[in-house]
C-alpha cells in the first residue's frame, strides 16, 4: 500500500533543481516522485508506513525547502516576494537614474546621484538584505555539489558590488562604480519571479476550473436498471449512460449508452 504526498518546494530556480530532487527521492525504496518546476510542487508516492518527515528532511538536506501543500502558504510566499521586489525597486531607482545620467545629452543630470557613499547606502541593503535568499540558495546548492541560478546571480552581483567598494577605497575622488549593476540585476530577477508567480496563479486557477468540470459519479446500466455510482466504482465492462447536460468527457444531445472498453487508453 502507498500514500501520496503533495508538497510545496522552495528554492528551485531551473530544471536542474527539479531533476536533482526527483533523482534523490526516487533512489529511496518504494518512493516515486514527480516534481513540477513551474508550479514549484511535488507529487510523491511513498509506502504507507513511511514517515512523511523523512521526505521533507531529505529534500531539505540537498538544499531546498519543503512543506506540505497548503494554499495559505503559497499566498504568503507570493506576498513576501512582491514586497521584496517593491523595496528593491524603490532603492534601485536612484541608481538606475545615475546610470542614465552617464548617457551623452541625457535629460537626467543630478550630481548628488554620483556620490559614492549615497550609492553604497542604497546598494548594500539590496545586495545583502533583499538578496539574502540568493546567497542562502547558492550556499545550499554548492554544499550539495551542484550549481543553480542563485549561484550565477550571487557571482554576478557580488563581483559588481565588491569591485565598486574596492574602487571607493582605492580611488575615493573618481571611482568607477557599478553599484547600479548589482542592485538593478537583483531587482530584475525579482521582477521575473513576481511575473512567474502571477503566471502560475493564473495557470493553477485555470487547471482548477477544468478539474471542477470533472464528473464525480456515473450512471451505470445493469440488467436494464439505472444505478448511480461514484467514479472509483466504475469497472471495465460496465455500460454507462450519459444524459444531456451531465458532466462527462463527452456530452450527448440525447441519451447514449456507452460501454467501457477493456483495452487501456
Amino acid at each position: 500500500m502507498s500514500k501520496t504526498m503533495e508538497l510545496n518546494i522552495e528554492g528551485m530556480t531551473c530544471a536542474a533543481c527539479s531533476a536533482r530532487i526527483e533523482k534523490v527521492l526516487n533512489r529511496m525504496d518504494g518512493v516515486e516522485a514527480t516534481v513540477n518546476l513551474p508550479l514549484e510542487t511535488a507529487r510523491i508516492a511513498v509506502p504507507e508506513e513511511m514517515d512523511e518527515q523523512l521526505i521533507l528532511d531529505k529534500i531539505k538536506k540537498i538544499g531546498y525547502g519543503a512543506t506540505i501543500k497548503t494554499t495559505p502558504h503559497e499566498q504568503v510566499q507570493n506576498r513576501r516576494m512582491l514586497y521584496r521586489f517593491w523595496i528593491a525597486a524603490f532603492l534601485s531607482l536612484p541608481l538606475l537614474l545615475s546610470m542614465v545620467s552617464h548617457i551623452p545629452n541625457s535629460p537626467v543630470h543630478l550630481p548628488w546621484l554620483m556620490n559614492p557613499w549615497f550609492q553604497f547606502a542604497l546598494a548594500t541593503p539590496v545586495q545583502f538584505v533583499i538578496g539574502a535568499p540568493f546567497y542562502v540558495g547558492a550556499y545550499k546548492s554548492l554544499r550539495s555539489g551542484s550549481a543553480n541560478m542563485d549561484v550565477l546571480v550571487v557571482l554576478g552581483t557580488s563581483a559588481a558590488y565588491f569591485y565598486s567598494v574596492a574602487e571607493m577605497m582605492i580611488h575615493p575622488l573618481m571611482p568607477n562604480l557599478y553599484f547600479e549593476t548589482s542592485a538593478v540585476l537583483i531587482t530584475l530577477v525579482l521582477l521575473g519571479k513576481v511575473l512567474e508567480d502571477r503566471a502560475k496563479q493564473q495557470t493553477t486557477g485555470a487547471i482548477k476550473s477544468l478539474l471542477s468540470l470533472q464528473a464525480t459519479d456515473a450512471v451505470v446500466l445493469e440488467q436494464g436498471v439505472e444505478r448511480t455510482v461514484s467514479l472509483d466504482q466504475v469497472q471495465p465492462g460496465m455500460q454507462l449512460i450519459v444524459k444531456p447536460g451531465q458532466k462527462s468527457r463527452s456530452t450527448a444531445s440525447s441519451q447514449r449508452v456507452m460501454p467501457i472498453s477493456m483495452n487501456p487508453c
